[in-house]
């Protein structure tokens, strides 16, 4: 009898037991299905493969990477990096689709800043304003072969390519998954492959990433990456299928038949040394579809209706077109232009004028000399139109435009509102597109990009609503009037400009300085890294100077900072954060303009000289930089990103509102007496990681 009532209590125990598996195995699976075609299997933590998961243990069969790795569960921190050491199989580049980080609530976490060493392929001197750049890891957009969502950074074999992400605020993260380069099946060989994973410098992943496009040998499902999981928790795993986005299909490989050159193969100089074969950003046949069809011609007509101010001349610097399919530049001779009027020549006494209609295909656009400048004259009430014969039917993603440049009185000439067509077919609203007012002056990259491709960005005067009161504009120049008592050097650590919706709008700015920086200097090694890209990477709370912009203070020349767009937009709120490697080289008193008119004038704090606390345990944080901020709204919700303690000058209809003490101003310098100064890289972590 006892051993019947024994039997049954066994029997209710394994049923109990046998229930609680099945659940965990029924949450397993739920989470799986969720992410079908998004896992796989391999070395990594994204095929369940339950004895690895609970060991804890990942193995990696590759050359340094060959060991037992244990992965922590929940692993708590604000700093993750990633080191990456090799791709798979491109000598050249490397990138990355997205990057995605969950807490162990299941929710996305939340990124303070993104930076990338090297940042990305505009390092290279062959590139500018290449689209591909480390914040569109985390814009959200993974699934996509569209360049303007992707991530790609020059690779060298034997360095350590680094991607940083810090948090808001310490988490324990849950789940990370990484979204390979999945550019095309050919480019997929730039994804990254061997990666440490380090969260506060203690490494919590060691492995390889699965590259884009490829099987997994179990499920035969096209894999785009990895996911790797820190906990088994049934709960977890459920919040995590909760609030992950559902897996929609990939592009078909259909999709992939366009006309992509294939690249080049590994030519050499006359030293024998392997040359970077060149890389641009396209966009695919799919993506147009889903954002605004290209059309298809070959005879672009560009009608000029008016002009930012004169009434009787109007001209450009310099013009480009954008083929659709491949992104290259289309090849554009003198014999393919055609204008009515064509130029000056056929005004009395204007028959030897230089601003002729090949000037605008000469190649020199950056510049201030009007012999290498089209003008013609204006009439409010009739067209002035120009057309260019493509040679060949073709779809047009873009126009690249350099308007009248000769000097700032005469940026006036240049055109404000284009109607665009090609074969008869409009390709921009039909109020026209808004162009930016030249500078009239070659301090930075004066061109503007009018992409066909993204209707949204296409401004036109009539259909731009924005909140009345704010300033809005394409240039933002920051002019920086007096440092806090060092006469040689004036620098920032940050800025951070916030649209009418709150969203920060700097790093994706054409950002430059006047004068640049110190690398300008005579006797300059020209290796300083306090350079202006600084002032947007994120890390503005730096006291060791790598994240921050110097730049000498010059006689006769004003310092300013440039934050440029290709369309305009509605500022609610700047913020700047003060040097704080020396804080007496701080600014004190600046000015903000936009597009020329004068936004605010007052001063800011020096920065303080306790950002990190000395004593029992040294670098502790004690205290974050505060910044300064000019905000040009009352509403709270657009100024979400405000830190506490800081000053704060509020502006109503361009009159302060809470002001700042009456500025004063400091004499000039023995220039012969500047003291030197240099920040360079950190030397080679060799075979440490973080």
């Amino acid at each position: 009898r006892r051993k019947h009532e024994h039997d049954d209590e066994s029997e209710t125990l394994n049923a109990i037991v046998s229930k609680e598996v099945e659940e965990s195995w029924r949450n397993i699976a739920k989470f799986n299905q969720t992410q079908s075609g998004r896992l796989g299997g391999g070395a990594t933590m994204i095929g369940f493969n339950i004895d690895n998961i609970k060991e804890g243990v990942d193995v990696v069969s590759n050359g340094k990477f060959l060991t037992d790795f244990f992965i922590p569960e929940l692993p708590f921190g604000s700093l993750l990096s990633f080191h990456i050491d090799s791709t798979w199989g491109d000598p050249h580049y490397l990138g990355f689709n997205g990057i995605e980080v969950h807490d162990d609530s299941g929710r996305p976490i939340d990124i303070e800043s993104i930076i990338a060493n090297p940042s990305d392929i505009n390092d290279l001197s062959e590139y500018t304003n290449d689209p591909r750049v480390v914040t569109n890891l985390i814009d959200g957009v993974n699934q996509t072969r569209d360049d303007c969502h992707l991530w790609l950074t020059p690779f060298t074999s034997g360095s350590d390519h680094q991607v940083e992400l810090r948090f808001n605020s310490p988490q324990r993260v849950a789940m990370i998954r990484v979204w390979n380069y999945a550019k095309s099946r050919i480019h997929s060989t730039r994804g990254a492959r061997h990666v440490v994973i380090c969260l506060d410098d203690v490494e919590i992943f060691k492995g390889e990433i699965a590259r884009a496009g490829s099987l997994d040998e179990e499920t035969g499902v096209e894999q785009f990456g990895d996911t790797i999981l820190f906990t088994m928790d049934d709960d977890i795993l459920a919040a995590l299928s909760d609030y992950d986005e559902t897996y929609e299909p990939f592009l078909d490989s259909d999709d992939l038949e366009y006309d992509l050159p294939r690249p080049s193969t590994a030519d050499v100089d006359e030293n024998n040394k392997i040359i970077r074969p060149f890389t641009t950003a396209v966009t695919t046949r799919k993506d147009v579809e889903k954002s605004h069809s290209l059309k298809i011609g070959r005879i672009l007509t560009i009608n000029f209706t008016e002009t930012w101010g004169d009434s009787h001349y109007l001209g450009l610097t310099g013009l480009s077109v954008i083929d659709g399919s491949t992104g290259e530049t289309v090849n554009i001779t003198q014999s393919s232009l055609s204008a009515n009027p064509r130029d000056l020549r056929r005004l009395p006494g204007c028959s030897k004028d230089d601003r002729t209609l090949d000037k605008l295909v000469d190649g020199m656009n950056q510049t201030t000399s009007d012999v290498h400048m089209w003008l013609i004259p204006y009439n409010s009430k009739s067209n002035h139109k120009l057309t260019v014969d493509l040679g060949k039917k073709m779809s047009v993603s873009a126009l690249k435009i350099w308007n009248y440049n000769k000097n700032i009185e005469d940026t006036y000439r240049g055109a404000k509102i284009i109607h665009v067509n090609l074969d008869g077919s409009p390709l921009t609203p039909a109020e026209g597109v808004l162009l930016r007012r030249a500078p009239g002056s070659v301090y930075y990259d004066f061109s503007q990009t009018i992409n066909f491709s993204d209707w949204c960005t296409l401004i036109s005067p009539g259909l731009a609503q924005y909140p009345p009161g704010l300033p809005c504009g394409f240039e933002i120049r920051i002019t920086l009037l007096s440092t806090w008592g060092d006469l040689y050097y004036v620098g920032l650590n940050g800025i951070a400009v916030c649209n009418y919706r709150g969203v920060n709008i700097a790093p994706r700015c054409k950002l430059a300085a006047h004068p640049e920086s110190v690398n300008i200097l005579q006797g300059a090694s020209g290796k300083d890294v306090r350079t202006p890209d600084k002032l947007v990477n994120g890390v503005n709370d730096s006291q060791s100077g790598h994240h921050s912009w110097l730049a000498p203070i010059v006689p006769g020349c004003t310092n300013s900072v440039y934050l440029v767009l290709d369309h305009p937009e509605a500022i609610s709120t700047i913020h700047l954060w003060n040097y704080s490697k020396t804080s007496n080289r701080g600014v004190k008193e600046f000015s903000i303009t936009i597009d020329g008119l004068l936004v605010h004038n007052g001063m800011m704090d020096a920065a303080s000289d306790g950002i990190r606390g000395i004593g029992i345990v040294p670098g502790l944080r004690t205290e974050r930089m505060s910044c300064h901020t000019v905000q040009f709204t009352e509403d709270s919700m657009v100024a979400i990103g405000v830190i506490d303690g800081q000053d704060v000058q509020l502006t109503n209809d361009r009159r302060v509102v809470k002001g700042l003490n009456e500025p004063s101003r400091e004499s000039v310098a023995d220039q012969s007496l500047r003291p030197g100064t240099s920040v360079t890289h950190h030397k080679d972590r060799s075979n440490k990681r973080r």
